[in-house]
């Protein structure tokens, strides 16, 4: 299985990363990834935050990259990593990701979603200006 999910950064902008069932299952690659874009230092002040909002997910039945240990791929790079896995596999012809059919999953949806407020629930604003403030005066800080 294969999950897409698109998030909005803090300037509003929309990007998409792909996670699958490898080594560990989906949501744990998930949640790893979550815990790296977006950092506390001491539960009261945010460090980095890459994305507060999460815009769309869907799911596909196709099996994840099976050569290589990926964990997640930015959507534009998963055909290279396609084509990787048929020469790492001896493979004749490389699956196309534009073949794979994506549908909404309002579980998985929800359950990132909960992560992700779990995440920034020490955020004084949803605000994306607001957070990029916050990260800003935590630098200014740390650089003191």
């Amino acid at each position: 299985m294969i999950v897409k999910v698109t998030f909005l950064d803090l300037n509003n902008e929309r990007f998409t990363i792909l996670f699958g069932n490898s080594y560990k299952n989906w949501f744990t690659q998930f949640e790893e990834y979550l815990f790296r874009k977006v950092n506390w230092w001491d539960d009261k002040i945010i460090m980095n935050c890459e994305f507060y909002r999460i815009y769309d997910v869907s799911k596909s039945m196709e099996k994840w990259v099976g050569y290589g240990g990926l964990k997640w791929c930015l959507e534009s790079a998963f055909q290279d990593e396609l084509d990787h896995e048929a020469k790492g596999l001896n493979y004749r012809h490389a699956r196309q990701y534009k073949d794979m059919c994506f549908g909404y999953d309002a579980n998985k949806f929800y359950k990132i979603k909960k992560a992700l407020k779990v995440q920034l629930r020490h955020l004084e604003s949803s605000n994306p200006e607001e957070i990029r403030e916050q990260i800003n005066k935590y630098k200014t800080n740390k650089h003191e």
